[in-house]
């Protein structure tokens, strides 16, 4: 269906519903129709309607879950996305997207300042969740999507974890290689904490391979050989 025919399914389905005409589904197709408008609050309201009849709907859950990640709502798309791996522990979306809300929730949190910020404890509690939950994902299914070791490393990075982030930002390349700025940015700053010149002289090497238009890259590459006494 196309954007031009949301409004007349919008105003059939809706009437139909004033009309008296009960259906459970109205409510799904109504939440559906909002949630491609971006009409989040609405789309919400909806699927909570849906599940009032459907309380154990996957889907539904699922899209009510991903409705609170898209607003930002990171404390609710984390309580709702733990409610579906309350029933199936082994679910990796799941288990992927509850992990990456702790990680959206860790950096609005840190970003935060007074008596609004978090203690250092309760930071760190949350990006370990984050973690846990992404590490769970990768142990059920290494072949995860595009960006998620990118996230585990960014995570293992903010926790000290050096080897850890990168060993996942390497592991982002191979699965996903090409031009992938995020994840050089987290090799190359691994090796420098780690004093790794050798490493990093390849990661750069590497990164301006598939990024030949940045001209910062040779620049750092030069300056590096230097250090290295290559020619």
């Amino acid at each position: 269906m196309g954007p031009d025919h949301y409004a007349d399914s919008l105003n059939a389905l809706t009437e139909a519903w004033r009309e008296g005409t009960f259906d459970k589904r109205i409510f799904y197709y109504l939440g559906v129709l909002y949630e491609n408008l971006s009409v989040f609050d609405e789309a919400e309201k909806q699927y909570t309607r849906f599940l009032n009849h459907e309380p154990d709907d996957r889907e539904i859950l699922l899209r009510l879950a991903r409705l609170d990640f898209r607003m930002g709502k990171w404390e609710e798309s984390i309580q709702q996305y733990q409610k579906l791996l309350d029933k199936n522990p082994k679910d990796v979306t799941s288990l992927v997207n509850l992990g990456l809300a702790y990680q959206l929730r860790y950096k609005a949190e840190a970003a935060l300042s007074g008596k609004n910020k978090k203690s250092d404890a309760d930071l760190k509690k949350i990006l370990e969740l984050g973690v846990h939950n992404l590490e769970a994902a990768k142990t059920f299914d290494p072949n995860l999507s595009k960006g998620i070791y990118l996230a585990l490393a960014q995570m293992y990075s903010a926790q000290g974890l050096t080897d850890q982030s990168i060993e996942s930002a390497k592991m982002e390349l191979t699965k996903y290689p090409g031009d992938n700025k995020d994840a050089y940015q987290v090799l190359t700053s691994g090796y420098e904490k780690l004093n790794n010149k050798q490493g990093l002289l390849e990661t750069l090497e590497a990164w301006a391979r598939s990024d030949p238009k940045n001209p910062n890259l040779p620049r750092r590459i030069n300056a590096l050989k230097k250090q290295l006494k290559i020619k």
